[in-house]
């Protein structure tokens, strides 16, 4: 399916809706039973937002409905299995639930940290020489570590156009045409 709006552990809230459209026609033997282009329709069941020091940002997608281009509809209930190799975001899912979990940022943070520290010892060399170099590379340590715990981590977000696969958790029965 590709979803058609982005959703963000910074933007929205569970109990969001959302809206995605199937990509491919779904066959079940010979006989397609959902069209490509079907809309599907759901929501943010649960949304967590990153921590400031642990913790990731997490989304439950609950998807509730089929609408077939006939304007025939069922409800259904499925899951994230996988999401598209190529999202700019390395957001996964996670075990049965389906959860897509953000990437952490210890990388970004201990970068953050090296940056500020080195600046910091820069700064304490032009004004007091060695000795000052290491108050300045502990300052600017401090200085780094202080900005990290004030942010938070980073944000889960499946920009609008995103590839998932899901799985139905159920059978579904496909009306007849009206």
């Amino acid at each position: 399916i590709e979803l058609r709006s982005t959703l963000s552990t910074k933007y929205n809230e569970s109990g969001d809706d959302f809206r995605a459209n199937v990509l491919e026609d779904v066959y079940v033997g010979r006989n397609m039973v959902v069209p490509r282009g079907t809309e599907i329709r759901g929501e943010i069941s649960y949304l967590k937002r990153p921590g400031r020091i642990r913790g990731r940002a997490q989304m439950n997608l609950r998807f509730d409905e089929l609408r077939l281009p006939d304007g025939r509809y069922m409800p259904i209930e499925a899951k994230v299995v996988e999401l598209e190799p190529r999202s700019a975001e390395k957001v996964r899912t996670k075990g049965d639930e389906g959860t897509i979990i953000a990437p952490g940022s210890r990388g970004a943070d201990a970068t953050r940290v090296g940056k500020s520290s080195g600046i910091g010892a820069l700064i304490g060399v032009l004004g007091g020489g060695k000795s000052g170099a290491a108050v300045g590379a502990g300052a600017g340590a401090v200085a780094g570590l202080a900005s990290i715990l004030l942010t938070r981590g980073r944000d889960a977000v499946l920009e609008s156009g995103t590839e998932m696969t899901i799985e139905l958790m159920q059978d579904i029965e496909i009306p007849e045409r009206p």
